[in-house]
């Protein structure tokens, strides 16, 4: 949808930026049940009692910010550094790295399609990626 790739497009183009020099066989393809396995541990992570209190704390920071493209900017500055800090040190047993991270995204989106109870859980994070964690 348009606002998704309005959201997105920052932290795409900030990944791309970072994985500058890396190819797309440098990462590794998810099998299904990996797939699987790292989208349940990635919300496990964001779900945590205090994960979920540090980023409500950080994006109500970001909220009180009243234009609305400086505060949209204040979360990508403040809350998705806190989202993919929280995601690599929970993912870091598959191996994923920063550079790897949103290309393993997107891989898990592809993955649960046509599996409605994976959309939604790709839908919740996707969600802590865009700084809504309700």
């Amino acid at each position: 949808s348009y606002h998704e790739h309005n959201v997105l497009m920052p932290w795409l183009s900030s990944c791309c930026s970072v994985m500058q020099g890396q190819t797309a066989a440098d990462i590794r393809t998810l099998s299904p049940e990996e797939a699987k396995d790292i989208l349940e541990e990635a919300l496990a992570a964001l779900t945590q009692e205090a994960h979920l209190e540090q980023l409500k704390a950080a994006t109500l920071e970001c909220n009180a910010i009243e234009d609305p493209l400086a505060q949209h900017v204040a979360k990508m500055g403040k809350v998705l550094p806190m989202v993919r800090s929280m995601l690599l040190v929970a993912l870091a047993r598959h191996g994923i790295t920063e550079e790897a991270l949103m290309p393993i995204v997107l891989q898990l989106r592809t993955h649960a399609e046509g599996n409605a109870e994976m959309v939604q859980k790709v839908t919740r994070l996707m969600g802590f990626l865009e700084g809504q964690f309700a």
